[in-house]
């Protein structure tokens, strides 16, 4: 299972078979968006900013260390939170999924498929109706998202 804190999209996720757990936040806007052959991960930003956080909603993690870490970028969608899906040159695009992408995976996949087959709606699980063109970026017209985690 993974635990999502109620506070700075903060997750943890434990592994009991390799006697670890597995814990990731965004550090939000403001790094260089120039493109790196390999990025470092920084001790520094877990011992200041996610270790302080994981000791207070879980006391037993108070002091532990990272045995090894790893970063990456994230796909945000900045305007509205949800993602993009439209096609393109013969592709279809599908971005900005960071922060919610698998509570909507479902979702975006069946929209995925439409658009892949030229269906102008989609079904959502349920039998729910969705127009394809909402998460385009010519014809968008959906709410912003206020669940994501950051």
């Amino acid at each position: 299972p993974v635990t999502v804190l109620p506070v700075c999209g903060l997750y943890l996720r434990p592994n009991p078979r390799e006697g670890s757990f597995y814990s990731a936040m965004s550090e939000g806007l403001g790094r260089s968006f120039a493109l790196t052959e390999l990025q470092s991960a920084e001790e520094s930003f877990y011992v200041y900013n996610i270790s302080p956080v994981l000791s207070k909603y879980f006391p037993v993690l108070k002091g532990v260390r990272p045995s090894s870490m790893w970063t990456g970028r994230q796909d945000w969608s900045c305007t509205d939170k949800n993602p993009y899906i439209f096609d393109k040159g013969n592709a279809i695009i599908v971005l900005g999924t960071s922060g919610n992408g698998i509570m909507k995976a479902d979702a975006i996949g069946r929209v995925v498929a439409a658009l892949s087959l030229g269906e102008e709606v989609a079904e959502l699980y349920g039998g729910r109706k969705f127009e394809v063109s909402k998460l385009g970026v010519t014809d968008r017209v959906i709410e912003h998202e206020n669940f994501a985690l950051e």
